[in-house]
């Protein structure tokens, strides 16, 4: 009898590992097959934009794999003005993210990792300006674009 009990609890906790493991592997895989990123700026304080913040800092795209970029923005108006120095993936150096929406998705076009400022006024009007989030801020906004 008591080497039945100890064979069921044994099966029960191999049944619960490999639930636990199927679970862990659906969840990764679901979420490393979305192919649209968007990263949400908001500032770190109550009606002030400067400074602000990104949600997802580092984003990774494939371009093998479709992947594409966008922003949005959710309480000012903010640009994105990728390091001149290095370029844009995507085509562009300045994105205009209006307050409360979403731009349209971008594509990287060459690989490297791109690092971006993030600004909350139009950076060519006051090219001298700081930014609300520097680009090299702990390397806290870039785009890592891989094949």
């Amino acid at each position: 009898m008591k080497l039945r009990h100890t064979s069921l609890n044994l099966v029960g906790i191999i049944i619960f590992i490999a639930v636990q493991a199927g679970c862990a592997g659906s969840t990764r895989n679901l979420l490393a097959g979305n192919p649209h990123r968007v990263v949400t700026i908001s500032s770190t304080s109550a009606g002030v934009s400067n400074p602000c913040e990104v949600d997802f800092p580092v984003t990774l795209l494939r371009i093998s794999k479709n992947h594409t970029i966008a922003w949005a923005a959710a309480d000012h108006d903010y640009w994105i003005l990728f390091d001149a120095a290095k370029g844009s993936p995507i085509g562009t150096n300045t994105i205009k993210v209006a307050k409360g929406t979403q731009t349209n998705p971008y594509n990287p076009s060459s690989a490297g990792y791109f690092m971006y400022a993030i600004y909350d006024f139009d950076p060519s009007d006051n090219p001298q300006g700081t930014p609300c989030k520097l680009a090299n801020d702990d390397r806290d906004t870039g785009l890592n674009v891989k094949r």
